[in-house]
């Protein structure tokens, strides 16, 4: 009985464990994607603008 309980205790904290790893790991992965995804929109916006300035300028 007390082995059944320590097994079910032990297999609780590991599922636990790989729970938290696993929810590190895509809190993580989301960070990474939102600054890829603002990166993006910075990027363009930039390259948008200074399109736009060097179309005014040559106007």
């Amino acid at each position: 009985m007390g082995h059944l309980s320590l097994s079910s205790s032990l297999n609780q904290s590991l599922s636990l464990s790989v729970y938290g790893i696993f929810r590190r790991v895509a809190f993580d992965v989301t960070d990474i994607a939102s600054a890829l995804i603002f990166y993006c929109i910075l990027h363009s916006t930039c390259m948008y603008v200074h399109q736009m300035t060097m179309h005014l300028c040559v106007v």
